[in-house]
């Protein structure tokens, strides 16, 4: 069964806040803390959206 339409736009914001969270550092520790933070913040929702 797929969700409803929102998975997507709402797992590219939470990805867009993590960048933005991870846009003071090095580009290194940026996109490790930004792969990092993917899943805590967002979660995927192959595996089981939050609501």
């Amino acid at each position: 069964m797929k969700p409803p339409r929102s998975p997507h736009s709402d797992f590219q914001s939470r990805l867009r806040i993590s960048y933005e969270l991870s846009d003071g550092m090095e580009l290194a520790d940026g996109v490790t803390t930004f792969s990092m933070q993917i899943t805590p913040i967002g979660g995927f929702p192959e595996l089981g959206p939050d609501r």
